[in-house]
């Protein structure tokens, strides 16, 4: 994976195993098979009016995550994908102007940019707060008891 973000380095169609994003494979349940991260990365050049074209990408990623569900505590095999557009601009500064006012994310295109954090970055984010199946029990029956704080006190005095 280039660390350029020029055009033609920026269209990248790839699979690759969890392991690679280390961030990532942090936050999943051991498993048999690894986990792939399937990912589509498009450049383009977008006409602008009255100045040169910009530099755009449109970035598909998933992957399907063994995850601890938070009812049952078993794993639950969890669908994540994203599709994000991106707009590329010269430098931080002007990243940090135009983000507060336009809808689409802003990236800074310098030597820096690197794709594969970018993907990492976009899949943390779109993991569930509360992973859980969509229908499992807990694994311990949940009683209720009441118990009288009088009858708590009443045992200690003996």
């Amino acid at each position: 994976m280039k660390n350029t973000c020029d055009i033609e380095h920026l269209n990248e169609k790839n699979a690759v195993e969890l392991a690679r994003f280390a961030r990532l494979a942090s936050e999943v349940q051991p498993s048999a098979s690894q986990p792939i991260v399937h990912y589509v990365a498009q450049g383009e050049l977008r006409p602008r009016l009255g100045g040169e074209p910009q530099l755009w990408l449109h970035l598909t990623a998933q992957v399907v995550l063994p995850l601890l569900c938070q009812r049952c505590l078993d794993v639950v095999e969890t669908e994540i994908s994203v599709e994000r557009e991106f707009r590329f601009v010269a430098t931080e500064a002007e990243a940090e102007q135009e983000d507060e006012e336009s809808e689409e994310d802003i990236l800074v295109n310098d030597a820096n940019f690197n794709l594969h954090n970018l993907i990492e970055d976009e899949l943390l984010m779109a993991l569930p707060m509360v992973p859980m199946h969509d229908e499992c029990e807990p694994p311990v029956a949940l009683k209720e008891e009441k118990v009288s704080p009088f009858a708590i006190l009443g045992q200690l005095k003996k």
